[in-house]
């Protein structure tokens, strides 16, 4: 809980447990950060810890046992839900296991992580939610145990504010999208259920039923899974408040998933009665024939194709030559399908050679722009205003590195913040001239033949250091807020 609320007090103290049968009160001595040192080892109500500083309460297992006993286990949880730190020491395998259960089950419902390097760690890791096991002198009981491995503590860092962010960014949007596609795609035939008396007649082709999640709109949003980046690896490292704004599952909450569905009823919307509305009544056949059954579906599947795919893009941060190529591939090979299917599917005269006419038709490339446009202009507009009103710390780190890169300045924040010092400012300087000549003698002599003591090394060094400026003060404005 001290992490996700975002408290950093420290202090010291100890625990005790006070006995003496049911009828004695149960109280903790906690000493701290406010915390008078005359009152350490004097009974402290939970509730007086509120007000005071940061307090730091440290249990040992005999204490913890006391604790833990079904008369004692609420207050002792009211105790530690006050405290900034505590610490837990002298445990037995159980007592650690007890102690994960614990803040498993907290009404907040908070995910856990268990650390440990030897087997008396082992039942503490399999209690979390996640295990981690580090190698290490005590053998491989808990690595074996656990849900990760790491050969040092120091990268249980990286492995949280780096792969752990954009694993859990890259999961919750899957299935975010994969709700929001099938919602745009199979809504059009509840639609025209209505139409059809709901007598089980489908809109769509049978065959581009099948294409559509194996072909179609499956290789993006994988892609996605695997290159999706919302911010760059350095940034997330030097700023480790950013990891805030996942708390509570942020991503992947009812807000953001009811966010992604109403889309995909609306982009459902536009598609069918879009299409029914201006297609529908359009002569579009030889010799003035109307549309038929499966024109107004091939319609329908287009639009959707598209916009589900062009809905991905907007929603992705990081393009690689392989997103590129698969994002606009799926759209592409969706046309020359259809045209091929249509030339093969002989039986029924609705469908046999309907692609010709489709193409040959200026009104279906009217009315596949007109649908993209009506259902991704909202979303672009709602995307910007966020972006514009109320950017949210993950925006504002984005747009100061891609600042600092077309610029060419130094970020000088390294997620360390002063007091009052808001966690999003962030202070920019131009590089100086003797940076910029520092750094073109670093890259000449780094591909010159003889590599050492370059001219002027020392100075460069300097200088490159004197174009580093310190931490912002709080009345000063960022270049890009400004």
């Amino acid at each position: 809980e001290s992490v996700e609320d975002g408290a950093g007090g420290s202090g010291s103290g100890s625990g005790s447990g006070g006995g003496g049968g049911d009828a004695a009160p149960f109280k903790f001595a906690a000493a701290g950060v406010g915390v008078d040192p005359s009152e350490a080892g004097m009974g402290i109500d939970p509730s007086e810890l509120s007000d005071r500083g940061g307090v730091a309460l440290v249990v040992d297992g005999a204490s913890l046992r006391f604790a833990m006993e079904e008369e004692h286990v609420d207050l002792f949880v009211s105790l530690v839900q006050r405290c900034d730190v505590v610490l837990c020491c002298r445990l037995s395998p159980k007592q650690k296991a007890e102690v994960v259960r614990l803040v498993k089950n907290a009404p907040s419902k908070p995910v856990t992580l268990a650390v440990g390097d030897g087997a008396n760690d082992v039942s503490m890791i399999r209690e979390a939610h996640v295990g981690i096991g580090i190698c290490g002198r005590e053998g491989m009981q808990a690595v074996r145990s656990s849900d990760y491995a790491l050969g040092r503590f120091f990268f249980l860092k990286r492995l949280l504010l780096v792969h752990g962010r954009y694993s859990y960014l890259r999961m919750s949007t899957l299935v975010n999208y994969f709700f929001y596609k099938n919602i745009a795609f199979i809504t059009a035939q509840v639609y025209f259920a209505f139409y059809s008396a709901f007598s089980g007649q489908t809109i769509f082709d049978a065959m581009l039923l099948t294409f559509y999640n194996i072909a179609f709109t499956s290789w993006p949003i994988l892609l996605y899974g695997v290159f999706e980046k919302d911010v760059n690896e350095s940034v997330l490292m030097h700023q480790p408040h950013l990891y805030k704004d996942m708390r509570r599952n942020a991503y992947l909450s009812w807000s953001s998933f009811f966010g992604w569905n109403l889309a995909g009823l609306y982009h459902s919307l536009i598609l069918y009665f879009g299409t029914i509305g201006w297609f529908g009544n359009t002569p579009n056949g030889p010799h003035g024939r109307m549309s038929g059954l499966w024109a107004i579906g091939t319609v329908v599947y287009t639009g959707c194709v598209i916009v589900v795919n062009l809905k991905l893009g907007l929603e992705s941060t990081y393009w690689t030559g392989f997103n590129h190529f698969f994002l606009w591939g799926s759209i592409l090979v969706y046309l020359p399908f259809l045209y091929v299917l249509c030339s093969l599917v002989k039986g029924d005269p609705e469908m046999y050679n309907l692609a010709s006419e489709l193409f040959g038709s200026l009104s279906f490339y009217l009315i596949v722009v007109w649908l993209v446009v009506a259902c991704l202009l909202p979303d672009y507009v709602l995307k910007w205003a966020k972006l514009q009103f109320r950017p949210s710390s993950i925006d504002l780190a984005r747009e100061r590195h891609k600042l600092a890169r077309q610029t060419g300045v130094h970020d000088t924040r390294r997620g360390t913040l002063d007091e009052g010092d808001h966690p999003d400012s962030m202070e920019v300087r131009p590089m100086s001239d003797a940076g910029r000549k520092s750094w073109r003698r670093r890259f000449r002599t780094l591909f010159s033949k003889k590599r050492g003591g370059g001219a002027g090394g020392g100075k460069g060094d300097d200088a490159v250091r004197g174009a580093v400026a310190g931490a912002k003060s709080p009345s000063e404005q960022s270049p890009l807020l400004g």
